[in-house]
């Protein structure tokens, strides 16, 4: 594999007043079509909305799934048609008009579906989507979806059969990801019905928990800079095949490379596909509880007006912060003359932007609203990023 050496230009203005770093959904769109059916910030009756906004770091816990209250069915379901586009709509507090997430929180965006009546246990997550680096936009799927106005794009299984699923969509905040356990995962749920004359079965898939490890290739990379491979057009998010019910469903880990060369023994895993499974048009994929939707109808319109209040923290008990971790300077370091100098208690740029993104974490408004992020803003990490990029130059020139 060609070296490659590329050093991630983080998005400092993360540190603007306006900017926090969770993120949470309490709705979608179809089509273009808003289908929020509660205030704004309360998740629609089709959500499993979680209580808070705050990451989930432990790959083994059961809230991988569908956050904490991944379990526990709501009354409603939003109607999609295959082919249909499904949007979540990100918010830091899941109220609109603010930042979606940290501009520094940079990584993919997935989606996975399963039946309803599985309630999210055993190997029934299927992949639909995954967006991680576009190269033609230069940009990573969460700057994306931030650009889009807190929004990304999924689509309904074009000849899935009928029936009733739970959708997770799940962004993977990249910002502190080069170290196990680093990484911060935001799964949010939302249950549908699938109308029209889908013949195609779910296939096998995997659980959640359970597919992601520590050793799960994209789960743990360094974004800021490697010297032997390009961080952003090498990098593979973790998860199987995207299925989209006319093809043969894998659920290899290592299912693709989109850009450039992965690292040696980067990609690990079996080689498991099942082909797809027809059914009638007739029947389901699952027997759920009765609610309140009508068959038949292909709009996106939620059954039912039942609501889900969110707790809107940014609680820190999934993501704590070691106390023998730099704490965020309030001020330039002693003799400091110009605000181009590097804070002397870094050693780079990657230990600098991992300090910086706690400084954002341990500022964040504890019940949404402004941020004051002027505390992080002293460590001046780009000092370290030029010091990289001249480094850089020079080895190339040897």
């Amino acid at each position: 594999m060609v070296a490659k050496t590329a050093v991630y230009l983080a998005a400092l203005a993360a540190a603007a007043h306006s900017v926090t770093a969770h993120t949470i959904v309490t709705s979608l769109w179809v089509n273009g079509k808003d289908t929020a059916d509660a205030a704004v910030g309360v998740g629609s009756s089709y959500m499993r909305t979680p209580s808070s906004n705050s990451p989930v770091k432990d790959l083994s816990s059961s809230n991988m799934a569908c956050n904490d209250r991944g379990t526990t069915p709501v009354s409603g379901f939003l109607k999609v048609a295959p082919g249909d586009v499904i949007e979540p709509e990100w918010w830091h507090s899941g109220a609109r008009g603010e930042d979606p997430i940290a501009t520094s929180h940079v990584g993919p965006i997935e989606s996975w579906i399963s039946p309803y009546n599985a309630n999210t246990n055993g190997d029934v997550w299927v992949q639909i989507s995954s967006e991680a680096y576009d190269k033609d936009s230069s940009q990573w799927a969460v700057e994306k979806m931030i650009a889009n106005k807190g929004r990304n794009k999924v689509v309904v299984p074009t000849d899935i059969a009928p029936g009733k699923y739970i959708v997770q969509f799940n962004l993977y905040a990249m910002h502190e990801a080069e170290n196990v356990g680093g990484g911060q995962w935001y799964p949010n749920c939302a249950q549908v019905e699938v109308t029209g004359s889908g013949s195609t079965k779910l296939p096998a898939g995997v659980a959640i928990p359970g597919f992601y490890t520590a050793s799960t290739p994209g789960v743990v990379w360094n974004i800021y800079y490697s010297s032997t491979y390009d961080t952003k057009l090498d990098y593979i998010a973790p998860g199987t095949g995207v299925w989209d019910s006319s093809s043969t469903y894998s659920t290899d880990v290592c299912h693709e490379k989109v850009y450039g060369l992965a690292p040696a023994g980067y990609c690990q895993g079996g080689n498991n596909s099942t082909a797809p499974v027809k059914t009638s048009a007739a029947a389901t994929t699952s027997k759920a509880p009765a609610t309140t939707s009508k068959a038949g109808s292909t709009s996106a319109v939620a059954s039912s007006a039942t609501t889900t209040t969110v707790a809107h923290t940014t609680s820190q008990a999934a993501h704590t912060t070691p106390a023998s971790s730099p704490a965020a300077p309030s001020s330039a370091p002693a003799g400091s003359t110009t605000s181009s100098a590097p804070n002397s208690q870094y050693t780079d740029y990657t230990s600098c932007m991992r300090a910086y993104n706690k400084c954002l974490d341990a500022h964040q408004p504890k019940n949404g609203g402004a941020a004051d992020f002027s505390a992080c803003q002293s460590m001046n990490c780009q000092s370290y990023q030029r010091m990289a990029r001249r480094s850089a130059r020079h080895a190339a020139r040897h």
